[in-house]
């Protein structure tokens, strides 16, 4: 599909990779807009980037917990643009900030007793109800673009235990369902497809990352080193290029889960 004048709404788009892809789509003919909570100023030059590009970009503030704000800003963004054709479910979090705390609450791997059932909550919250939340508001604009496409960012860590906080692995893994579903549902108007990417350096995911734990994912993966934020982009570039592919999740890690 050329992607030509269509409109994206990318969620987490200020961040590393919400960067990357919202280049990607605006470097294809898209017009994008993208949500931030914490970080401003770099969906602020995002959107700099993106008009530098030719294409026109908004940047909107979004917690992507609360239901009602996803309603107003995808309806904001469809009345602003008269539609919208592309939802990029980005934002992501495995290290939340609890209400009432001001850092951000780390749980050790394995460490079962410490994840109370606040965190547990919030985890789902923003990286699986959040997901689930934005694709029901944007699909009937979805549909009745005729064009419609969904990508919903997952993780290899939803696949195998590995050294991540449970109720971020369990609400990566919900990608994967959530994908299926809404690709049986939306048929045949949206296509709706997940990537799982693996560790990716320079992102908020690995900002608390030792050298150590990085150094130990790029001698698994056989192409030895670390998952590019550049080639999950152009992964969900072909997402919303792609004419048949739907309730697909590609793994892109440099070789370490064979999925």
């Amino acid at each position: 599909m050329d992607l030509t004048g269509t409109r994206a709404l990318v969620t987490g788009g200020g961040g590393g990779l919400g960067r990357h892809i919202s280049l990607a789509l605006a470097g294809a003919g898209a017009d994008v807009a993208v949500t931030w909570l914490a970080r401003e100023g770099g969906a602020a030059r995002v959107c700099a980037d993106v008009r530098a590009l030719g294409r026109r970009a908004m940047a909107l503030r979004l917690d992507v917990t609360d239901a009602a704000a996803i309603e107003a800003v995808v309806a904001e963004v469809a009345a602003a643009w008269g539609g919208l054709d592309i939802l990029v479910n980005n934002a992501g979090r495995g290290r939340p900030v609890l209400p009432g705390e001001s850092k951000p609450r780390e749980v050790a791997y394995g460490d079962i007793a410490a994840l109370t059932p606040e965190l547990y909550d919030l985890l789902m919250a923003i990286n699986t109800r959040g997901p689930f939340l934005l694709a029901r508001a944007a699909a009937p604009f979805l549909r009745a673009s005729g064009r419609g496409r969904i990508v919903t960012i997952g993780s290899t860590i939803g696949f195998a235990p590995r050294e991540s906080g449970l109720a971020f692995a369990m609400a990566k893994a919900g990608a994967v369902p959530l994908t299926r579903y809404l690709a049986a549902v939306l048929a045949p108007e949206v296509l709706v497809n997940c990537v799982a990417p693996g560790l990716i350096e320079g992102t908020g995911l690995t900002g608390g990352a030792s050298e150590a734990y990085i150094e130990d994912w790029r001698g698994k993966a056989v192409l030895g080193r670390t998952t590019r934020a550049e080639d999950v982009a152009a992964q969900v570039l072909a997402f919303c290029q792609g004419e048949s592919a739907t309730g697909q999740t590609v793994v892109v890690d440099a070789g370490i889960a064979f999925h």
